[in-house]
């Protein structure tokens, strides 16, 4: 099972943390893994803590340095990449795995063949109210584990300038809600540091819960880039499929009752027809 996954970690300008990113992959209790850690031309002594860490060899790492700045989008691209894996995922260099994250969502995607990708819970440094950590586990890439098909059918990470400065995981991640069935468990198997993340300190500043529910306040730069950019990036997806599959290219079908009685997990959550996936799902 853990011979067919990659796990892309893209760093740039993460010295003092990517190590810690490394370690948590390493003191994983499947083994087998590729990780791929691409450095996005750092400056601060990232690609030599990397090095370091590595000295005497790491089974499965590869430490690959992108020809250029690409931004966070860039680089995973470039990385995942680099692999045929089955499975693929992306853990960002300040973040962490919980030891089984692997075994936990490798082990749904093996008996489940119609999921195709895998969300875990997740951990803030400051404990967040469920209406809140909810909507913001959705938005992350770092939390889920994809069939490769998925990666590859929603394009990747968006690489386009207006979203150097942020929103990539957005669409990203819409786009896995809207053609795919992502499957949420709750069991918190991912550290989000969040200490420089624009992402996180300008969703806390803009969410307040109401009446037990989320409200985000006013539109932001980065809710606009993502608005401007979905229908033509909606359309390209739409295209691969029907290129891959034929017919309409329509989003993969729900789950049956028979399905979720395999799944297992009464706390499961299928992130489409539901309060966190699209409205116009």
């Amino acid at each position: 099972m853990a011979e067919t996954v990659q796990i892309v970690i893209p760093a740039y300008n993460k010295a003092g943390r990517v190590s810690a990113a490394i370690r948590s992959v390493m003191a994983q209790s499947v083994k087998g893994w590729r990780l791929t850690v691409v450095d996005d031309h750092s400056t601060d002594g990232t690609l030599e803590e990397i090095k370091a860490l590595a000295v005497g060899g790491i089974p499965g790492l590869e430490l690959v340095q992108t020809p250029r700045n690409l931004g966070a989008a860039g680089a995973r691209n470039f990385g995942a990449a680099l692999s045929r894996s089955l499975f693929v995922c992306f853990l960002d260099a300040d973040d962490r795995y919980e030891p089984n994250f692997l075994e936990a969502t490798l082990t749904m995607l093996s008996r489940l063949p119609m999921i195709d990708a895998v969300q875990t819970g997740v951990i803030t440094p400051t404990p967040l109210p469920a209406p809140i950590a909810g909507p913001l586990a959705t938005t992350l890439p770092g939390n889920k584990m994809l069939r490769r098909y998925a990666f590859e059918t929603v394009g990747g990470f968006p690489e386009q300038e207006l979203f150097r400065k942020g929103g990539e995981d957005v669409i990203f991640t819409r786009l896995l809600r809207r053609f795919f069935n992502l499957l949420q468990i709750n069991e918190a198997l991912y550290h989000y540091d969040a200490a420089d993340s624009p992402h996180f300190h300008t969703y806390l500043e803009r969410a307040q819960v109401v009446d037990g529910a989320l409200q985000l306040s006013g539109e932001n730069a980065q809710d606009q880039a993502v608005n401007a950019a979905w229908p033509w990036i909606e359309a390209l997806v739409k295209q691969r499929l029907r290129a891959r599959i034929g017919g309409e290219g329509m989003p993969a079908p729900l789950l049956s009752d028979a399905d979720w009685s395999r799944i297992g997990k009464p706390d499961a959550l299928l992130l489409r027809g539901s309060p966190y996936a699209m409205k116009e799902e």
